[in-house]
């Protein structure tokens, strides 16, 4: 099968960007000779986090959910999905944590950490998705594909509160690491699934989600060893070039992927799959990746500007106008093709830890909006209908929108309301029940209507300054969590719904 050999290459590529920036780590290692450097990875060093908290919490929830996958969804495979994912976010968190001890953070720059910690998290991504479908479901049913990022967010709510903060800068990178990765993870997953569900050439589309995903990797392979030759006290301007070819060279592999693939598809088919053409998904790709260079420039000239949600918002409605909801999939996918490399030079251009943070949450309210492109999709199969789109006539519709927008408001008083031992169970009891609970009593449309409302104010709480950047991030873990159970449990809201009709 054509995905299915393509998932084979994934997981390869995967391997390799591991290999890889296991390699360049080892590598900065001995040209600095640092002894503090040597000290930290002898243990030397105090951790970033306690990870006593991962057998003590996440596991007893993680075992509960895994038992609800099992016992509410037709499909199994998504229980041992779901389960990867989590062991991917914790091997990701185990790495994070030994890298983020303060001699680490002294002894490597901002810009070569992110080199490196965007190729590790890029590599477990690839890796683990290609490994799943190619071994596990041999190519089958992409859906159960959305438990994999649903674990991956899963680990990522528990990371934001248990660990101790024995170092205030370590465990941020620790836990904007692992936001990082499971946007990365979220988007493809997103698109494999939207491409799953179109009524022609799934296949196709389905193999060139990964495929993209696997040529923004290839790139910030192959640039990051020549960023790495290049001074960054004296090389700004030379790092900006080299990252901005990097991007060229990106958009020139996803416009050939789409040529390629698209070149013996019939024209019905496409616009039958709700493409404007046969560029269609490359224009979308092409939307993302602008859209991000744009949102970063914004970030760093006006750091509490509101224009972030406006960008968002308009890239989202030119992918769609390109490619439907495949389109607004895809273009988290183009976001994030080059997202790392340009994070690392970004960094090395003095940008400090609040512009970082905003950035990585509008990323992360993208990735949040894709994988409602993928729920719309589901549920669009599911009962047959046309594409599920928010009705702003509808009285139900814009009510479900302010309620999501008031419960963002809430989320911080009730926090503090149960910051005692064992409220991270009670949040994630409130993260699995509302949105089924929406879903089941009003319907996928308000449900999708509801997390929007989310999404859109949890955003601008953080990028007002209402709420802080770490702060905001975390509640957007929480707002992304939500999304990714809607998703996973898609088919069984569905049903509940149409049987209560």
């Amino acid at each position: 099968m054509f995905v299915l050999d393509i998932s084979r290459y994934a997981m390869f590529e995967g391997f390799l960007a591991l290999l890889l920036a296991y390699l360049f780590f080892w590598y900065l290692l001995y040209i600095s000779k640092k002894k503090q450097l040597k000290q930290s990875l002898d243990g030397y060093s105090p951790p970033a986090y306690d990870l006593r908290f991962f057998p003590s919490t996440v596991a007893p929830a993680a075992l509960c959910l895994f038992v609800l996958l099992l016992v509410f969804l037709e499909q199994k495979t998504s229980a041992p999905a779901f389960l990867m994912g989590v062991l991917s976010s914790a091997v990701l968190v185990l790495l994070s944590n030994r890298a983020a001890s303060p001699a680490v953070l002294t002894g490597l720059s901002v810009y070569q950490r992110g080199l490196i910690a965007g190729l590790t998290r890029a590599g477990i991504g690839l890796a683990g998705i290609g490994f799943f479908y190619h071994t596990i479901i041999g190519g089958e049913d992409t859906a159960v594909v959305g438990a994999y990022a649903l674990g991956a967010g899963f680990v990522l709510f528990f990371a934001s509160r248990k660990g101790k903060r024995e170092s205030e800068s370590a465990s941020k990178t620790v836990y904007v690491n692992l936001d990082a990765y499971v946007s990365y993870v979220a988007v493809l997953v997103s698109a494999m699934i939207v491409g799953e569900n179109l009524a022609h050439n799934y296949q196709v589309w389905v193999g060139m989600a990964v495929l993209i995903t696997m040529a923004g990797l290839a790139v910030t392979a192959v640039a990051g060893p020549i960023l790495l030759a290049v001074n960054e006290d004296k090389g700004g301007k030379a790092l900006c070039y080299i990252t901005g070819a990097a991007v060229l060279a990106f958009m020139a592999c996803v416009y050939h992927l789409d040529r390629k693939l698209t070149a013996t598809m019939a024209a019905n088919a496409i616009a039958g799959s709700g493409m404007v053409d046969r560029l269609g998904p490359f224009w979308s790709a092409a939307t993302g990746c602008v859209s991000a260079l744009i949102m970063r420039v914004l970030c760093r000239r006006f750091p509490s500007s509101v224009l972030f949600v406006y960008f968002v918002s308009m890239g989202l409605w030119i992918a769609y106008l390109f490619s439907g909801l495949y389109g607004m999939a895809v273009a988290g996918v183009g976001m994030m093709g080059t997202f790392y490399l340009d994070v690392a030079v970004s960094n090395a251009g003095g940008d400090g830890s609040s512009e970082a943070g905003k950035f990585i949450l509008v990323v992360s309210s993208f990735s949040t909006f894709a994988i409602l492109a993928a729920f719309s999709a589901v549920v669009r199969s599911y009962a047959g209908e046309e594409d599920l789109l928010i009705d702003l006539t509808r009285i139900l519709t814009v009510a479900c929108i302010v309620l999501g927008g008031l419960t963002v408001r809430l989320m911080p008083i009730l926090e503090k309301r149960f910051n005692r031992p064992g409220h991270e169970a009670l949040l994630l009891t409130v993260a699995l029940a509302v949105p089924c609970a929406v879903g089941t009593v009003l319907g996928p449309e308000p449900l999708v209507a509801f997390i929007a409302g989310l999404v859109v104010v949890g955003t601008l709480n953080g990028l007002t300054g209402r709420t802080e950047a770490h702060q905001a991030i975390s509640d957007m873990g929480i707002i992304r969590l939500t999304a990714l159970v809607s998703l996973v449990f898609a088919p069984v809201i569905s049903s509940l719904y149409e049987s209560l009709r």
